[in-house]
């Protein structure tokens, strides 16, 4: 279902909250990116990526920033339609080598935006394609509603847990997953891939 939805083109209990008291009411589902830095390139993909959610969703969309993303582009991004959520970055206790994967944990503070019931983050490469977009949140509550939802990966972690792919998850928040994560961040020796292995461990029994 994912597949064809889509083309690829703080602290534990801190809360975030929107930059601007004037924005409208987003809702309990939203569609959610993370950008971080200065690149203009970037930003016009999230802009694209908006452009789609407002087009094929009834859902919002909100940004998750980093504070190195300078208000031009943020402001682009609040004319585009999104909503401004400022967000710290996350590292691993062992950064990743890539450094194209360098803000890669960064997306995991969309477990402890609890103010949402359901979150479906995606990369900011990919847009939507058509109206059934929205049925990524109804997709998922069909199958029990799991605390993560996503398409499985073609590789396992190294303990030979299946994994989801990263670039598009569908998320109910909660601080103590949250919590439990940023933990394991500090501890766990990841490999290549990244938070999709973190994710892969924590949810296992799930």
């Amino acid at each position: 279902l994912f597949a064809a939805l889509l083309s690829i083109a703080p602290e534990p209990q801190q809360q975030h909250a929107l930059q601007s008291s004037s924005e409208p009411p987003l809702g309990d589902q939203i569609w959610a990116t993370l950008l971080t830095g200065a690149s203009v390139n970037a930003t016009l993909q999230v802009e694209h990526q908006i452009v789609s959610v407002r087009r094929f969703s009834a859902y919002s969309h909100v940004t998750l920033c980093t504070s190195d993303v300078p208000e031009s582009e943020r402001a682009r991004l609040r004319k585009a339609g999104s909503a401004i959520i400022d967000v710290e970055r996350l590292d691993a206790a062992r950064p990743t080598p890539d450094s194209w994967f360098s803000d890669i944990y960064t997306k995991l503070r969309i477990f402890n935006m609890t103010q949402f019931a359901t979150i479906a983050y995606v990369d900011s490469d990919a847009i939507l394609l058509d109206e059934r977009a929205d049925r990524i949140f109804t997709a998922c509550a069909e199958q029990g509603d799991p605390p993560l939802c996503g398409v499985r990966d073609q590789h396992n972690t190294t303990e030979g847990f299946p994994m989801v792919n990263g670039g598009v998850l569908v998320v109910q928040p909660s601080a103590e997953d949250y919590a439990q994560l940023v933990a394991a961040l500090q501890t766990r020796i990841l490999g290549r891939f990244n938070e999709q292995e973190l994710l892969a461990v924590h949810y296992a029994s799930r």
